[in-house]
Formats: structure tokens, sequence, C-alpha cells
């Protein structure tokens, strides 16, 4: 697996096993409203008993002072390190890329080879301008193309993964109900 695709399915496992929270960092001299539920009033407790060693938390929502520094250029040029710029980020996920025995016939060129890649034309660009794209693998794949199988239980040839990578995809997941059809060793092989 090339490290810029485990990269991206560990940035996909993350982001789904802990939610994706988004923020937006809000200038002092403009506070975000208040809500009844907010209270100037210290909080106190923890995690470790009833008040931490250090004593009670105490929100603070002012400007940060940085002492020692007053030199107003350096200050705008640490404003300019630390204020990220907005930018457009486009994500492209697809359902699922099923191969039942109709599709892989259609696919077929003859002795064990097969040609996935004319089934995503109509997508490829589509896929290809999105920064990152996800599939949906929902079969596994063989290395050898052995042993090839449909429903209920798949085993795809492995010219599929060649197809969704010329498709553009930058990764998939793979976590279905089918993703044991063949065993450890058809995980194996898929992943």
């Amino acid at each position: 697996m090339s490290g810029l695709l485990f990269r991206y399915l560990l940035l996909i496992a993350a982001a789904a096993m802990s939610g994706i929270t988004a923020f937006n960092v809000v200038p002092a001299e403009h506070p975000l409203p208040r809500s009844p539920a907010m209270s100037p009033e210290p909080v106190v407790g923890s995690a470790i008993g009833p008040q931490s060693p250090a004593g009670p938390f105490v929100p603070h929502r002012g400007p940060v002072e940085l002492p020692g520094i007053a030199d107003k250029r350096l200050m705008r040029s640490l404003a300019d390190v630390m204020i990220p710029e907005v930018g457009e980020v486009t994500l492209a996920f697809s359902g699922d890329i099923l191969i039942h025995g109709n599709v892989r016939n259609r696919a077929a060129l003859g002795d064990d080879r097969y040609d996935f890649r004319p089934m995503f034309e109509d997508v490829k660009s589509l896929i290809q301008s999105a920064d990152l794209a996800i599939c949906h693998l929902e079969v596994p794949l063989t290395s050898t193309n052995s042993d090839l199988s449909t429903y209920p239980r798949f085993n795809a040839p492995h010219q599929v993964a060649e197809a969704i990578a010329y498709a553009g995809f930058d990764g998939c997941s793979t976590a279905s109900n089918h993703a044991f059809d063949k065993g450890v060793d058809g995980l194996s092989d898929t992943l």
C-alpha cells in the first residue's frame, strides 16, 4: 500500500471514528453571543475529582497578552503565520463498487485478464477533479484472479483496483458485509 493511500485511509478512519468537528476562531472584539448555559462563574471539578489540584478552571475570553513582545512588526508577522487562509476542498465519495458476474463478464478480455476502466469513463473527470475521492469497494479482490465468485460470496479480479485508480480515486473504504467473503486471505489480498 502506498504511503499516500495509507495516510488517506488513516485520515478517513480517524474522521469516521471520532466524528468531524468544525470550529471557527472569533477575535475577542467580536465575541460569540452568549447562551443561557454560559456563565462567568468558574467551573469547579475535573475528571480526577471534585476540584483539580491547581484550583478551579476559570474561562478567559479576552485578548491574549504576549509579555515581552513590543515590536508591532513582529506581532503582525506572528498574526500572518497564526491565522490560516480560508480555502475550499472538494470531496467525492462513491457508493458500492460491487462486481457481480455480469459486470465481470463485461470486463473480461480472456486469459484471466480484465479491463474495468471503460466502466468509469463517464465519471472519471468528476472524480479526478476532487481534492480527495474515496470509493466504497464492497467486495474482496483476489491477487491471482483464481477462485473468482459472485453472490452471495464475492471475490473479484485485482484489475478492479487498477480501474479505481485510473478513475482518480485516492482510496477506498472496504468495511462492508462482504469484506470477509473469502476470509482473512481475501481481506489481505484486497488491502
